[in-house]
């Protein structure tokens, strides 16, 4: 049996609640760091776009499946070689 490690970028991030494009851009920065320092895979927060707002102005944040999230996961893994993984509403 065979052994593969993979090394893993766990981001931390102060989401700014609702503002779903200047959360992304601030992960991109985040995620880009973690590509240089050698990860395989990123993992960002639980509903890191919107924030974690614990009001009804959450589904304001509300995207459909390719919407933005999707669409900057898959633009910033294809462009560092890397898989990224958040959750998004």
């Amino acid at each position: 049996m065979e052994t593969k490690t993979i090394r893993i970028g766990v981001v931390q991030i102060d989401c700014q609640a609702g503002d779903v494009s200047r959360n992304l851009v601030r992960a991109g920065g985040l995620v880009e760091e973690a590509a240089h320092q050698g990860a395989q895979l990123a993992l960002l927060p639980e509903l890191m776009p919107s924030g974690y707002l614990l009001t009804e102005a959450i589904w304001d944040c509300a995207e459909p499946f390719f919407g933005p999230t999707v669409n900057w996961l898959t633009g910033i893994a294809k462009r560092l070689n890397l898989y990224a993984g958040t959750s998004f509403l």
